[in-house]
């Protein structure tokens, strides 16, 4: 995907600093001025009250985020004993969030959540159905798919944090939201999560589609809720 032009201008180049982690940053800045994947930052809380752990709810299949990003959710996912396949179609952040991952890895506090977490450079689109089948055979589950594109821009003067400017200026705006969103409610999964700024409004599935995807709940925080759908396929009119 074509980069979105914004207000960081620049390519966005992905290499070591000092002590060997890798940085996501602009071209143009200097090294130690971008985003390192740091999972040691990550801020336990109330991990089971958090709004997508809710909305992806109980269960002991594996979850599928499919817009990884810096991997924030796919961590919070597994921080709460989930197992999480995260796909990211950006090498750069793709490689960012690898790195992260690798480091905690080598970390006692943090292997263990860093074990539950396969990280894989993929469009989602193409892979969902391919990974649910897999799972499926394998005598597996999904239990659910996460979605959080990255949305154009909402007009306002105010700029998103350096790490959310730094992820757009690699992989621009998911113009095909859409297409994501009716290719996870068509992989026969049963919950479909996706995370959306509070002035949005829902995604739909088109009406001509006989796959029917209703919004069943929505779980809000602060600045963002987290939209929970239940996908079935709809009875043909007789």
């Amino acid at each position: 995907m074509t980069p979105t032009p914004d207000a960081t201008k620049g390519t966005v180049a992905i290499a070591a600093i000092h002590g060997g982690a890798l940085e996501l940053r602009l071209a143009s800045d200097a090294p130690g001025r971008g985003t390192v994947v740091d999972f040691s930052q990550f801020r336990r809380g109330q991990i089971a009250r958090h709004p997508l752990v809710r909305a992806v709810g109980k269960g002991t299949g594996a979850v599928i985020d499919a817009t990884a990003g810096l991997g924030a959710d796919a961590w919070l996912l597994a921080a709460s004993g989930r197992h999480v396949i995260a796909l990211e179609r950006c090498a750069a952040v793709h490689d960012a969030v690898a790195d992260g991952l690798a480091r905690a890895g080598r970390d006692p506090s943090l292997e263990a959540v860093a074990g539950r977490i396969t990280l894989q450079h993929a469009d989602s689109i193409r892979a969902l159905a391919g990974l649910v089948e897999r799972a499926r055979s394998g005598g597996g589950s999904i239990d659910a798919i996460v979605l959080d594109p990255m949305y154009p821009h909402s007009g306002s003067s105010a700029l998103p944090p350096r790490d959310i400017r730094l992820v757009r200026a690699a992989a621009g705006d998911d113009v095909d939201a859409l297409d994501l969103f009716a290719a996870a409610c068509h992989c026969g999964v049963s919950r479909v999560v996706v995370r959306r700024p509070h002035r949005a409004p829902p995604m739909a599935l088109p009406a001509t589609t006989a796959l029917s995807a209703p919004l069943n709940a929505q779980f809000g925080s602060k600045l963002v809720r987290y939209d929970l759908y239940l996908p079935f396929r709809a009875s043909p009119t007789p």
